[in-house]
């Protein structure tokens, strides 16, 4: 057993088998006698699968504890997460099951009850902690009841069915010093809110196993979360992070290469940083408000330029008499018309 909530003050546990392949069994005859032997080259069908090979799978709690108990084999908890979730001491009493329902499965299961009179915790990942005790209890995963999120497994329901954009405007992440500040728990539930997010989380012990500063001057190297979510977030915040990632590892090459592709808008928004640290503020708005004109007209300001058709954005020019026409625009003579309406 081993936890799988990336999300802080959470016990959510699930399972993991380590399973190991076995050699297919054989005979062949010789001087005829018949000789048993192992195919270490037959892969069962199942291309680069070999034997010997070992492979950790993962599952639910159920399904770990099945395998446990057929193969008579012990299952193994981390001794923190067994003292974290502490012991509650329950009686097992028959199920008293009658007329058609006698016959179900159900039936056959006995009944597990607290000593206490208390009920077991029926909270749900993801739902707010009242107390130190209400950490330590273990919880129902978001993948059992979905509807925490609005959507299946760890997937939260798109809103693009709400939303008249053609892409996404949602943009949590305004700079990379905000990003560096992200933890694994903001990470995880950025990725649940994103409605361009498809996909499960991954456990923390692939997160875990996925971070490595091996070959870097300085830093770590991106985990499973940053591969996972750096795609999803604005494109000029995710090539700083590239660039400085490629510098990082002593890569020159690939740094001067993905400096050399950076789009108008981050060419912008870097001037203006320059000319702000320079006090020259009239100069550093200007840059700015450049680069929100860039940003306008992007239909999806978090892919890089050129990653999708270019009939998709808007034009430069047309961006720019727009926002003219909308700062000419005497809202008084509409009355509350455009109230609550979002204008330049």
């Amino acid at each position: 057993l081993e936890p799988t909530s990336l999300l802080e003050g959470n016990l959510v546990l699930g399972g993991a088998l380590l399973l190991k392949r076995r050699a297919v069994s054989k005979s062949t005859t010789i001087a005829g006698e018949e000789v048993l032997y192992t195919d270490d080259n037959d892969d069962y069908g199942n291309l680069g699968i070999l034997p010997r090979s070992m492979y950790v799978v993962e599952c639910l709690v159920d399904e770990v504890i099945g395998v446990a108990l057929e193969a008579n084999l012990p299952l193994l908890v981390e001794e923190r997460i067994y003292q974290r979730a502490g012991r509650i001491e329950v009686e097992i009493g028959e199920n008293v099951s009658k007329g058609l329902g006698s016959y179900s499965f159900v039936a056959r299961v006995p009944v597990i009850q607290r000593l206490d009179g208390r009920p077991f915790n029926a909270k749900v990942e993801g739902e707010r902690i009242s107390s130190e005790q209400d950490s330590k209890s273990v919880r129902i995963p978001i993948s059992t009841d979905p509807q925490l999120f609005g959507g299946p497994g760890q997937v939260p329901e798109s809103s693009a069915a709400q939303s008249t954009s053609v892409f996404s405007t949602f943009n949590p992440v305004e700079s990379l010093d905000e990003y560096d500040g992200l933890s694994d728990d903001n990470k995880a539930r950025l990725l649940i809110r994103l409605e361009s997010f498809s996909g499960a989380l991954p456990r923390p012990r692939a997160v875990r196993q996925s971070a490595s500063s091996d070959g870097y001057s300085e830093g770590a190297a991106p985990t499973l979360l940053d591969d996972m979510l750096l795609p999803l977030i604005d494109e000029s915040i995710r090539r700083k992070y590239q660039i400085r990632d490629a510098e990082r590892r002593g890569d020159v090459v690939e740094a001067e290469e993905l400096q050399r592709q950076v789009s108008r808008r981050q060419t912008a928004l870097e001037l203006a940083e320059r000319a702000r640290s320079e006090g020259y503020e009239d100069e550093a708005e200007r840059l700015e408000k450049e680069a929100d004109t860039y940003k306008s007209s992007r239909a999806d300001f978090t892919q890089d330029e050129g990653s999708y058709s270019r009939f998709l954005d808007r034009d430069d020019w047309y961006e720019r008499e727009t926002q003219a026409r909308i700062k000419r625009l005497d809202k008084s003579k509409f009355g509350n018309l455009l109230d609550g309406i979002d204008l330049p």
